[in-house]
């Protein structure tokens, strides 16, 4: 394929009767151009080489999904749910200092995400799906460690609502979710039509395992 890199899988399948159909193809170890130049400037990143912060480097990931939105294959986002984890992972190690560059990479952050779930072909593989949610996760909890207060903030994408926070008062506790303590940082003032649902968590923090380390 021109400007790609690397291989496309397709698996021939036997189905009952011994009938053998070819599946999907697999392009997520098909690699574009534009893609590799930001795995590359990442690798120099990691280094220490030219680029010093990762928001750059997300703005750069966002912008080509963007750019590619209608040229994608199928499994083609795989490769980007391995870029985000190493981008997260390096953001959690050096890239907490600044702290309004800090928040302008978790909308970037968020804003990639988003786009990975409405877009439900560019990822097939459960681990990959796995993957992305614990990726949700970590990030939800590096962005909890750094609010101040008894406080809760809210994130609302088209596909995504995250709503982070810090418990610091011990005892029993009850959270709602969504909270409507929550300071909302959304893209869309209303809410996405599937979220219908509340969540009531009652919990006693003396019985919750290193909550002093956790919180």
């Amino acid at each position: 394929m021109v400007g790609r890199w690397r291989e496309v899988r397709r698996h021939c399948n036997l189905k009952k009767d011994n009938d053998a159909a070819w599946g999907e193809p697999d392009y997520s170890r098909c690699l574009s151009s534009e893609f590799l130049v930001i795995q590359d400037k990442f690798e120099s990143l990691r280094m220490g080489y030219l680029i010093t912060e990762v928001g750059t480097l997300m703005q750069e990931l966002k912008l080509y999904l963007w750019n590619m939105r209608d040229r994608f294959h199928i499994a083609e986002g795989e490769p980007v749910v391995d870029l985000l984890e190493g981008l997260l992972d390096y953001q959690r190690k050096h890239g907490k200092n600044d702290e309004s560059q800090f928040k302008n990479n978790s909308q970037i952050f968020l804003d990639i995400v988003s786009f990975l779930l409405d877009s439900p072909r560019l990822i097939q593989k459960q681990s990959h799906v796995i993957k992305l949610h614990q990726q949700i996760l970590s990030h939800g909890l590096l962005h909890g460690s750094s609010i101040s207060g008894d406080t809760f903030h809210m994130f609302q994408r088209s596909a995504l609502v995250l709503e982070v926070g810090q418990v610091q008062n011990e005892g029993q506790r009850i959270l709602s979710f969504p909270s409507r303590k929550a300071t909302r940082e959304v893209k869309d003032l209303s809410h996405p039509s599937w979220l219908t649902d509340s969540v009531e968590l009652d919990f006693n923090t003396w019985i919750v395992e290193n909550f002093q380390e956790c919180k």
